[in-house]
Protein backbone atom coordinates (compact mmCIF):
# COMPACT_ATOMS: atom_id res chain seq x y z
CA UNK A 1 0.00 0.00 0.00
CA UNK A 2 3.03 2.15 0.76
CA UNK A 3 4.65 1.40 -2.34
CA UNK A 4 1.71 2.17 -4.13
CA UNK A 5 0.64 5.68 -2.82
CA UNK A 6 4.44 6.71 -3.24
CA UNK A 7 4.65 5.27 -6.90
CA UNK A 8 1.06 7.74 -7.72
CA UNK A 9 2.58 10.75 -5.82
CA UNK A 10 5.89 10.38 -7.67
CA UNK A 11 3.71 9.82 -11.06
CA UNK A 12 2.06 13.51 -10.38
CA UNK A 13 5.18 14.78 -9.92
CA UNK A 14 6.50 13.77 -13.16
CA UNK A 15 3.53 15.18 -14.40
CA UNK A 16 3.70 18.60 -12.88
CA UNK A 17 7.16 19.66 -13.76
CA UNK A 18 6.88 18.10 -17.06
CA UNK A 19 3.86 20.32 -17.43
CA UNK A 20 5.65 23.41 -15.99
CA UNK A 21 8.12 22.59 -18.73
CA UNK A 22 5.66 21.97 -21.51
CA UNK A 23 3.56 25.56 -21.09
CA UNK A 24 6.40 27.12 -20.24
CA UNK A 25 8.19 26.04 -23.71
CA UNK A 26 5.57 27.04 -25.64
CA UNK A 27 5.00 29.21 -28.80
CA UNK A 28 3.70 32.08 -27.58
CA UNK A 29 2.67 33.02 -31.27
CA UNK A 30 1.64 29.98 -32.00
CA UNK A 31 -0.74 29.43 -28.89
CA UNK A 32 -2.19 33.27 -29.79
CA UNK A 33 -3.02 32.16 -33.29
CA UNK A 34 -4.57 29.04 -32.28
CA UNK A 35 -6.84 30.91 -29.47
CA UNK A 36 -7.72 33.15 -31.99
CA UNK A 37 -8.96 30.16 -33.91
CA UNK A 38 -11.21 29.35 -31.32
CA UNK A 39 -9.06 26.38 -30.44
CA UNK A 40 -10.38 25.79 -26.87
CA UNK A 41 -7.09 24.03 -25.85
CA UNK A 42 -5.41 26.89 -27.18
CA UNK A 43 -7.60 29.42 -25.39
CA UNK A 44 -7.11 27.66 -21.90
CA UNK A 45 -3.26 27.87 -22.37
CA UNK A 46 -2.86 31.39 -23.34
CA UNK A 47 -4.72 32.15 -20.06
CA UNK A 48 -2.01 30.63 -18.26
CA UNK A 49 0.65 32.13 -20.37
CA UNK A 50 -0.72 35.54 -19.65
CA UNK A 51 -0.64 34.71 -16.45
CA UNK A 52 2.23 32.52 -15.38
CA UNK A 53 2.28 33.11 -11.89
CA UNK A 54 -0.95 31.43 -11.06
CA UNK A 55 0.08 28.35 -13.36
CA UNK A 56 3.62 28.63 -11.69
CA UNK A 57 1.33 28.18 -8.61
CA UNK A 58 -0.48 25.14 -9.60
CA UNK A 59 2.47 23.12 -10.65
CA UNK A 60 5.04 24.18 -8.14
CA UNK A 61 2.15 23.48 -4.87
CA UNK A 62 1.83 20.11 -6.44
CA UNK A 63 4.80 19.13 -7.48
CA UNK A 64 6.20 20.21 -3.97
CA UNK A 65 3.39 18.35 -2.10
CA UNK A 66 3.83 15.45 -4.02
CA UNK A 67 7.56 15.03 -3.49
CA UNK A 68 7.13 15.75 0.47
CA UNK A 69 3.97 13.60 0.85
CA UNK A 70 6.03 10.83 -1.25
CA UNK A 71 9.61 11.04 0.56
CA UNK A 72 7.69 11.44 3.99
CA UNK A 73 5.62 7.95 3.19
CA UNK A 74 8.45 6.00 2.08
CA UNK A 75 10.47 7.29 4.62
CA UNK A 76 7.68 6.23 7.28
CA UNK A 77 7.49 2.51 5.39
CA UNK A 78 11.18 1.80 5.24
CA UNK A 79 11.04 2.74 9.15
CA UNK A 80 8.41 0.10 9.75
CA UNK A 81 10.52 -2.57 7.52
CA UNK A 82 13.76 -2.01 9.67
CA UNK A 83 15.20 0.24 12.41
CA UNK A 84 18.44 0.33 10.57
CA UNK A 85 19.75 4.02 10.28
CA UNK A 86 22.42 2.97 7.26
CA UNK A 87 19.14 1.16 5.67
CA UNK A 88 17.49 4.27 5.78
CA UNK A 89 19.65 6.79 4.49
CA UNK A 90 20.47 4.35 1.08
CA UNK A 91 16.67 4.48 0.74
CA UNK A 92 16.07 8.03 1.06
CA UNK A 93 19.39 8.80 -1.50
CA UNK A 94 17.50 5.88 -4.00
CA UNK A 95 14.30 7.80 -3.85
CA UNK A 96 16.56 11.31 -4.53
CA UNK A 97 17.71 10.30 -7.85
CA UNK A 98 14.95 8.39 -9.00
CA UNK A 99 12.79 11.09 -8.87
CA UNK A 100 15.77 13.55 -10.01
CA UNK A 101 15.64 10.72 -13.11
CA UNK A 102 12.63 10.09 -13.58
CA UNK A 103 9.97 12.39 -12.26
CA UNK A 104 12.26 15.85 -12.99
CA UNK A 105 14.91 15.50 -15.89
CA UNK A 106 12.82 12.67 -18.24
CA UNK A 107 9.62 14.36 -17.88
CA UNK A 108 11.18 17.95 -18.80
CA UNK A 109 13.30 16.59 -21.42
CA UNK A 110 10.02 14.95 -22.92
CA UNK A 111 8.23 18.00 -22.46
CA UNK A 112 10.50 20.41 -24.03
CA UNK A 113 11.02 18.99 -27.21
CA UNK A 114 7.32 18.02 -27.52
CA UNK A 115 5.78 21.34 -25.50
CA UNK A 116 2.50 21.83 -27.59
CA UNK A 117 1.22 18.00 -27.74
CA UNK A 118 2.24 18.01 -24.13
CA UNK A 119 0.73 20.75 -23.09
CA UNK A 120 -2.67 20.20 -25.00
CA UNK A 121 -2.92 16.24 -23.94
CA UNK A 122 -2.44 17.41 -19.81
CA UNK A 123 -4.12 19.87 -19.79
CA UNK A 124 -7.27 18.26 -18.58
CA UNK A 125 -5.67 16.63 -16.12
CA UNK A 126 -4.22 20.20 -15.05
CA UNK A 127 -7.78 21.76 -15.32
CA UNK A 128 -8.63 18.86 -12.39
CA UNK A 129 -5.54 19.54 -10.22
CA UNK A 130 -5.84 23.40 -10.19
CA UNK A 131 -9.64 22.81 -8.79
CA UNK A 132 -8.55 20.57 -6.26
CA UNK A 133 -5.78 22.78 -4.99
CA UNK A 134 -8.31 26.06 -5.43
CA UNK A 135 -8.34 26.31 -1.19
CA UNK A 136 -4.49 26.99 -1.15
CA UNK A 137 -3.88 28.76 -4.37
CA UNK A 138 -5.94 31.46 -4.29
CA UNK A 139 -4.01 33.09 -0.85
CA UNK A 140 -0.71 31.73 -2.51
CA UNK A 141 -1.37 33.26 -5.62
CA UNK A 142 -2.37 36.63 -3.23
CA UNK A 143 0.81 36.34 -2.18
CA UNK A 144 3.10 36.89 -5.29
CA UNK A 145 0.54 39.39 -6.70
CA UNK A 146 1.65 41.40 -3.61
CA UNK A 147 5.41 40.65 -3.89
CA UNK A 148 6.12 40.88 -7.94
CA UNK A 149 4.10 42.22 -10.34
CA UNK A 150 4.53 41.00 -13.84
CA UNK A 151 4.89 42.83 -16.82
CA UNK A 152 3.23 42.27 -19.99
CA UNK A 153 5.96 41.89 -22.85
CA UNK A 154 4.66 42.62 -26.29
CA UNK A 155 7.01 42.13 -29.50
CA UNK A 156 9.54 44.58 -30.47
CA UNK A 157 10.99 44.92 -34.02
CA UNK A 158 14.80 43.71 -32.32
CA UNK A 159 12.33 40.43 -31.27
CA UNK A 160 11.26 40.36 -34.71
CA UNK A 161 14.74 39.93 -36.46
CA UNK A 162 15.95 37.67 -33.84
CA UNK A 163 12.80 35.25 -34.56
CA UNK A 164 13.96 35.94 -38.26
CA UNK A 165 17.56 35.15 -37.52
CA UNK A 166 16.78 31.77 -35.17
CA UNK A 167 14.50 30.29 -38.25
CA UNK A 168 17.53 31.13 -40.49
CA UNK A 169 17.90 27.51 -40.83
CA UNK A 170 14.37 26.19 -42.53
CA UNK A 171 14.09 29.59 -44.70
CA UNK A 172 15.58 30.37 -47.77
CA UNK A 173 18.08 33.01 -47.87
CA UNK A 174 15.99 34.82 -50.38
CA UNK A 175 13.09 34.74 -47.89
CA UNK A 176 14.96 35.32 -45.04
CA UNK A 177 16.70 38.29 -46.27
CA UNK A 178 13.56 39.75 -47.65
CA UNK A 179 12.07 39.51 -43.90
CA UNK A 180 15.09 41.90 -42.74
CA UNK A 181 14.77 43.98 -45.54
CA UNK A 182 10.96 44.55 -44.53
CA UNK A 183 12.24 45.32 -40.95
CA UNK A 184 14.40 47.63 -42.12
CA UNK A 185 12.20 49.85 -44.20
CA UNK A 186 11.14 51.04 -40.61
CA UNK A 187 14.31 53.10 -39.98
CA UNK A 188 15.99 53.58 -43.08
CA UNK A 189 15.17 56.90 -45.01
CA UNK A 190 14.75 57.84 -48.47
CA UNK A 191 17.64 59.55 -48.93
CA UNK A 192 19.31 56.07 -48.85
CA UNK A 193 17.95 54.70 -51.88
CA UNK A 194 17.14 57.90 -54.28
CA UNK A 195 18.55 58.84 -57.30
CA UNK A 196 20.91 61.63 -56.21
CA UNK A 197 21.23 64.80 -58.24
CA UNK A 198 24.00 63.88 -60.11
CA UNK A 199 22.32 61.11 -62.33
CA UNK A 200 19.31 63.39 -62.91
CA UNK A 201 19.12 65.90 -66.10
CA UNK A 202 17.91 69.30 -65.61
CA UNK A 203 16.00 71.24 -68.66
CA UNK A 204 13.41 73.26 -69.76
CA UNK A 205 10.14 72.81 -72.35
CA UNK A 206 11.60 74.27 -74.72
CA UNK A 207 15.04 71.79 -75.00
CA UNK A 208 12.55 68.84 -74.33
CA UNK A 209 13.04 68.28 -78.45
CA UNK A 210 16.79 68.51 -78.56
CA UNK A 211 17.33 66.26 -75.23
CA UNK A 212 14.90 63.97 -77.04
CA UNK A 213 16.40 63.21 -80.32
CA UNK A 214 19.68 62.66 -77.81
CA UNK A 215 18.72 60.69 -75.01
CA UNK A 216 20.97 57.84 -75.79
CA UNK A 217 23.72 60.22 -75.17
CA UNK A 218 22.39 61.17 -71.78
CA UNK A 219 23.72 59.51 -68.98
CA UNK A 220 21.30 60.41 -66.32
CA UNK A 221 18.09 58.40 -65.15
CA UNK A 222 15.83 61.11 -64.79
CA UNK A 223 15.00 64.52 -67.02
CA UNK A 224 14.12 66.84 -64.72
CA UNK A 225 11.72 69.81 -66.48
CA UNK A 226 11.73 73.51 -65.20
CA UNK A 227 10.23 76.00 -66.08
CA UNK A 228 13.32 78.11 -66.94
CA UNK A 229 16.45 78.25 -66.77
CA UNK A 230 17.84 78.94 -63.33
CA UNK A 231 14.22 78.43 -62.23
CA UNK A 232 13.17 76.68 -58.73
CA UNK A 233 9.63 76.22 -60.10
CA UNK A 234 9.37 72.22 -61.16
CA UNK A 235 7.13 71.53 -64.13
CA UNK A 236 7.70 67.54 -63.70
CA UNK A 237 10.01 64.53 -63.82
CA UNK A 238 10.52 62.01 -67.41
CA UNK A 239 12.39 59.02 -66.85
CA UNK A 240 14.88 57.72 -69.02
CA UNK A 241 13.82 54.33 -70.20
CA UNK A 242 16.89 52.33 -72.02
CA UNK A 243 17.89 55.52 -73.36
CA UNK A 244 15.02 56.88 -74.99
CA UNK A 245 12.42 59.45 -73.86
CA UNK A 246 8.84 59.57 -75.72
CA UNK A 247 6.76 62.38 -74.03
CA UNK A 248 3.48 60.20 -75.64
CA UNK A 249 3.87 57.55 -74.05
CA UNK A 250 5.94 58.86 -71.12
CA UNK A 251 3.85 61.70 -70.01
CA UNK A 252 5.60 64.20 -67.31
CA UNK A 253 5.28 63.22 -64.15
CA UNK A 254 4.02 65.59 -61.76
CA UNK A 255 6.41 67.21 -58.98
CA UNK A 256 5.77 65.31 -55.62
CA UNK A 257 7.69 66.63 -52.54
CA UNK A 258 9.15 64.25 -50.33
CA UNK A 259 11.48 65.49 -47.05
CA UNK A 260 14.40 63.65 -46.44
CA UNK A 261 14.87 62.06 -43.12
CA UNK A 262 11.09 60.48 -44.19
CA UNK A 263 11.96 56.73 -43.12
CA UNK A 264 10.66 54.34 -46.59
CA UNK A 265 7.83 52.28 -44.75
CA UNK A 266 6.46 56.14 -44.70
CA UNK A 267 6.64 56.71 -47.44
CA UNK A 268 5.71 53.58 -49.20
CA UNK A 269 2.29 54.27 -47.54
CA UNK A 270 2.48 57.69 -48.44
CA UNK A 271 3.12 56.61 -52.16
CA UNK A 272 -0.18 54.56 -51.83
CA UNK A 273 -2.02 56.80 -49.81
CA UNK A 274 -1.52 59.45 -52.49
CA UNK A 275 -1.80 57.31 -55.67
CA UNK A 276 2.05 58.18 -56.67
CA UNK A 277 5.18 56.49 -57.84
CA UNK A 278 7.65 59.20 -58.32
CA UNK A 279 8.68 61.70 -55.57
CA UNK A 280 11.08 64.67 -55.57
CA UNK A 281 13.53 64.41 -52.37
CA UNK A 282 14.10 67.93 -50.72
CA UNK A 283 16.67 69.25 -47.75
CA UNK A 284 15.24 71.63 -45.31
CA UNK A 285 16.16 74.39 -47.57
CA UNK A 286 13.78 73.11 -50.09
CA UNK A 287 16.59 72.27 -52.30
CA UNK A 288 15.98 69.50 -54.68
CA UNK A 289 18.46 66.55 -53.87
CA UNK A 290 17.65 63.42 -55.70
CA UNK A 291 14.69 61.67 -56.95
CA UNK A 292 12.81 58.17 -55.58
CA UNK A 293 10.65 55.87 -57.26
CA UNK A 294 8.10 53.59 -55.35
CA UNK A 295 9.83 50.35 -57.56
CA UNK A 296 13.35 51.45 -55.80
CA UNK A 297 11.76 50.20 -52.51
CA UNK A 298 10.00 47.06 -53.85
CA UNK A 299 12.97 46.54 -55.50
CA UNK A 300 15.19 46.65 -51.95
CA UNK A 301 12.64 44.09 -50.85
CA UNK A 302 12.19 41.58 -53.23
CA UNK A 303 15.36 41.83 -54.63
CA UNK A 304 16.94 42.49 -58.10
CA UNK A 305 16.75 40.15 -60.87
CA UNK A 306 20.06 41.90 -61.83
CA UNK A 307 21.92 41.38 -58.67
CA UNK A 308 21.24 37.81 -58.28
CA UNK A 309 21.49 38.56 -54.33
CA UNK A 310 19.72 40.65 -51.83
CA UNK A 311 21.44 42.98 -49.13
CA UNK A 312 19.31 44.68 -46.10
CA UNK A 313 18.31 47.86 -47.57
CA UNK A 314 19.85 50.85 -47.42
CA UNK A 315 22.79 52.06 -49.76
CA UNK A 316 25.53 51.16 -46.60
CA UNK A 317 24.80 48.17 -45.16
CA UNK A 318 26.76 46.64 -42.84
CA UNK A 319 25.84 42.66 -41.84
CA UNK A 320 26.24 40.80 -38.43
CA UNK A 321 29.57 39.72 -39.29
CA UNK A 322 30.82 43.54 -40.46
CA UNK A 323 30.78 43.19 -43.73
CA UNK A 324 29.91 46.31 -45.46
CA UNK A 325 28.47 46.41 -48.86
CA UNK A 326 27.91 49.65 -50.73
CA UNK A 327 25.63 51.34 -53.54
CA UNK A 328 28.09 52.83 -56.63
CA UNK A 329 26.02 55.59 -56.65
CA UNK A 330 26.49 56.53 -52.88
CA UNK A 331 28.38 59.73 -52.16
CA UNK A 332 31.59 59.76 -50.67
CA UNK A 333 31.19 62.47 -48.28
CA UNK A 334 27.89 60.12 -46.65
CA UNK A 335 30.80 57.36 -46.24
CA UNK A 336 32.90 59.87 -44.54
CA UNK A 337 30.20 61.19 -42.34
CA UNK A 338 28.33 57.50 -41.12
CA UNK A 339 31.51 54.86 -41.51
CA UNK A 340 33.98 57.93 -40.41
CA UNK A 341 36.65 56.99 -43.09
CA UNK A 342 39.24 59.78 -44.53
CA UNK A 343 38.28 59.21 -48.34
CA UNK A 344 39.18 61.76 -51.00
CA UNK A 345 36.28 63.68 -52.03
CA UNK A 346 38.49 66.16 -55.26
CA UNK A 347 38.62 63.07 -57.19
CA UNK A 348 34.66 61.47 -57.46
CA UNK A 349 31.01 62.25 -55.97
CA UNK A 350 30.12 58.85 -55.59
CA UNK A 351 32.23 55.21 -54.47
CA UNK A 352 31.96 53.97 -57.83
CA UNK A 353 33.40 57.15 -59.42
CA UNK A 354 36.06 56.63 -57.14
CA UNK A 355 36.95 53.77 -57.92
CA UNK A 356 36.80 53.96 -61.54
CA UNK A 357 39.50 56.79 -60.98
CA UNK A 358 41.97 54.58 -58.79
CA UNK A 359 41.73 51.65 -61.19
CA UNK A 360 41.60 54.03 -64.26
CA UNK A 361 39.11 52.33 -65.98
CA UNK A 362 35.87 50.93 -65.82
CA UNK A 363 36.42 47.02 -64.40
CA UNK A 364 34.93 44.65 -66.12
CA UNK A 365 34.56 41.97 -64.02
CA UNK A 366 35.18 41.40 -60.32
CA UNK A 367 38.19 43.50 -58.77
CA UNK A 368 39.71 44.76 -55.72
CA UNK A 369 41.74 48.25 -54.64
CA UNK A 370 43.00 49.85 -51.92
CA UNK A 371 42.02 53.08 -50.82
CA UNK A 372 43.10 55.02 -47.70
CA UNK A 373 44.11 51.73 -45.99
CA UNK A 374 40.33 50.55 -47.19
CA UNK A 375 40.02 47.41 -49.40
CA UNK A 376 37.44 48.33 -51.88
CA UNK A 377 36.29 44.98 -53.73
CA UNK A 378 33.75 45.37 -57.05
CA UNK A 379 31.63 42.07 -56.27
CA UNK A 380 29.22 43.14 -59.40
CA UNK A 381 28.93 44.12 -62.72
CA UNK A 382 26.02 44.06 -65.20
CA UNK A 383 25.40 45.87 -68.44
CA UNK A 384 28.81 47.77 -68.15
CA UNK A 385 27.72 49.25 -64.61
CA UNK A 386 28.72 48.55 -60.98
CA UNK A 387 26.44 46.68 -59.28
CA UNK A 388 27.87 46.50 -55.30
CA UNK A 389 31.28 47.32 -53.81
CA UNK A 390 32.26 45.21 -50.99
CA UNK A 391 34.75 47.23 -48.32
CA UNK A 392 37.21 45.86 -45.82
CA UNK A 393 39.12 48.33 -43.58
CA UNK A 394 42.42 47.06 -42.64
CA UNK A 395 42.99 47.23 -38.64
CA UNK A 396 45.59 49.33 -37.91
Amino acid sequence: MFIGITLTLLLFSAFFSGTETAVMALNHYRVKSDAEDGIHPARQLKAYIDQPEYFLSIVLLGNTLCNIAAASIFTLWLQQLTQEGSIIAIGTLSLSLFILIFCEMLPKTIAAKNSYIFATRVLPILRLCELILYPLLKPLNWITQYYSTIKQEHMTEHDMRRIVRTAAKQLPKYDRLMLEGILDLSHTTVESLMTPMHLIHITTPTELQRIKDKAQSIKENFVLVQEHENSEHILGLIKINQHTIDIKDNEMIPPYYVQEGTLLSTQLMNFQKDDQTTCIVINEYGKIIGVLEIQEILAEILGDSNEKILYPVGAIRISANNQIAIKPQTRVRDLNRKLNWDLPKHHARTISGLVIHEIGCLPDGPCCILIKDIEFTVTHIFDNKILWIQAHPRKQ
